[in-house]
């Protein structure tokens, strides 16, 4: 059983009358990464919610999920023309990048424990309130998180950039076209200043904006169409052609990323083992003290 011991009758009265007090509606501390998105789901079918969900029940839910979100873009992005029809199937064949980014100093962890912590494995860490908000929505301290399409990453995550194996990841692994706090404030209106901002009822919302690992393909050749849409016709076929013309993955990927034509935040269930990890990208400057760090780990390192 994943739950914590039942409270004794004396002390429930006083943490509900605390709860309501600090108007604190959290997610469960134990909640699997995408359970509060199956719970809001189910409950906005009228269908029985459970206070426990499987790994396998959640990777069903969010499949369904996740195909009535592929069919919706593609209503969106309607009839396709012959070179939007190329653009797909050309991204159909690619291997997409999966990239986790880290800070340096959690080299350690990844070293001594052979893997990548979920956020709460990490006991000791006090957590931004940004954080808390997205456990309440989606279950975040269940997972590891990575950006999908941007093959050096999201820089902001961190100095480090970890590049994962997509073909290992596992089949209940999903992705957001939008992290939960830019969710939450931008589209939301949710102040993720307030230590104790509600947000569980947003929860249904950011199901409509997730899609399952077996149907990211799809949707982000979708979601490019989409962006390319947005440019002025001229602009457009132009990126088009370039996005046809490009060889090899790197090409292709560096053009997404640096013509901000979209990306999605992975979320990986669990944490990431280390033979998950194809290459591991370090700035020059580390070098030698990550070579040090390094010695018993076999992963192949860049250093640039």
């Amino acid at each position: 059983m994943r739950r914590p011991p039942q409270l004794n009758p004396i002390g429930l009265p006083l943490l509900i009358l605390l709860l309501l007090l600090q108007g604190v509606a959290t997610a469960d501390p134990v909640d699997l990464l995408g359970e509060p998105l199956v719970r809001a789901s189910a409950k906005s079918l009228g269908m029985p919610v459970k206070q426990d969900y499987t790994a396998a029940e959640i990777t069903a839910a969010l499949t369904r999920l996740s195909k009535a979100n592929v069919a919706k873009i593609a209503a969106e992005v309607g009839v396709l023309g012959p070179e939007e029809k190329a653009l797909r199937d050309k991204m159909a064949t690619l291997a997409f990048p999966v990239v986790h980014r880290t800070k340096l100093k959690r080299l350690t962890d990844l070293f001594e424990h052979r893997r990548l912590n979920t956020v709460g494995d990490n006991k000791n860490k006090v957590l931004p309130t940004f954080m808390q908000a997205e456990h309440q929505l989606f279950g975040a301290w269940g997972g590891v998180f990575a950006t999908v399409g941007y093959p050096s990453g999201d820089i902001r995550y961190g100095d480090v950039a970890l590049v994962l194996d997509e073909a290992k990841l596992p089949a209940g692994t999903w992705a957001s076209r939008w992290n939960g706090a830019w969710f939450l404030s931008r589209h939301r209106g949710v102040d993720l200043t307030k230590p104790y901002a509600y947000v569980a009822e947003h929860a249904r919302g950011y199901a409509d904006t997730i899609v399952v690992k077996a149907h990211w393909k799809e949707y982000y050749a979708l979601l490019v169409l989409q962006y390319l849409r947005q440019r002025s016709e001229r602009e457009r076929l132009d990126l088009l052609q370039q996005l046809l013309a490009a060889k090899g993955v790197d090409q292709f990927w560096n053009l997404i990323m640096h013509n901000n034509l979209g990306r999605l935040e992975a979320k990986i269930p669990g944490s990431v083992p280390q033979e998950w990890i194809r290459q591991v990208i370090v700035r020059k400057v580390n070098e030698a003290e990550v070579r040090e760090l390094a010695k018993h780990a076999p992963m192949p390192f860049i250093y640039h």
